[in-house]
């Protein structure tokens, strides 16, 4: 046998082997496919997706979609709690900056936080008072509030203790301005006269007072 003969023989028998393997391949798909191996979803109840480092960037688990920077610190949390949606947003260190809802009972939230936690400005439209800005001093206490009711907008602005000050509100019969006393007195009115303002169940503590981190616990949050 020559040397060319030879390597038709080799050739032969490796084309050979190839297909071989190929048809084997393509069988293991057939039977997969018939017994329901392979039916286009997947079903998990955990996913993590790491970096080249090992390092998880994502995670979902449950009800909760979290996205982690290169440190391994979330910045990102999506969530479906009891009240609603929720999504919060976080920085470098952990605490939550920014966070929007929408709860079932009261209607959709925004907070913006500091980097201590505190909750610095919150807007929210209330189901029954209407919408509502509120921003706040470093310690997290209400200062300043606008509302929006049935009867017109208002402005409050608090002291230190959480008392309202002074009040701004307009109706259908004008503007009003009002200054209190540190009980929350009365002590000036412009005009004198008395106008119907409904302060709504605002006057003493905003909806949006409540701190972001609180409206909603994520599950997924300090599950890693």
């Amino acid at each position: 046998m020559t040397t060319e003969e030879r390597l038709e023989r080799l050739e032969r028998r490796n084309c050979w082997m190839l297909l071989g393997v190929v048809l084997l391949i393509l069988g293991y798909f057939v039977i997969a496919t018939q017994s329901g191996m392979f039916t286009g979803i997947i079903h998990a109840k955990h996913f993590v997706v790491v970096d080249s480092q090992g390092q998880t960037r994502a995670e979902l688990v449950g009800e909760g979609l979290s996205l982690s920077d290169r440190n391994g610190k979330e910045r990102a949390v999506l969530c479906l709690v009891e009240n609603g949606p929720a999504l919060a947003l976080c920085d470098g260190n952990g605490e939550i900056r920014a966070a929007f809802g929408v709860d079932e009972k009261t209607g959709p939230k925004l907070t913006l936080s500091d980097k201590n936690g505190k909750t610095r400005a919150g807007m929210d439209v209330d189901e029954k008072n209407g919408p509502d800005i509120g921003l706040f001093d470093k310690a997290g206490q209400p200062c300043a509030e606008m509302h929006v009711t049935e009867n017109g907008p208002g402005l409050g602005l608090r002291d230190g203790n959480g008392k309202f000050r002074a009040m701004v509100f307009v109706n259908n019969d004008g503007p009003t301005l009002k200054m209190l006393d540190e009980n929350e007195k009365t002590i000036l009115r412009l005009p004198e006269t008395k106008l119907k303002f409904d302060w709504g169940d605002n006057q003493q503590t905003s909806p949006s007072t409540t701190n972001a981190g609180n409206w909603y616990e994520c599950a997924t949050r300090g599950n890693k």
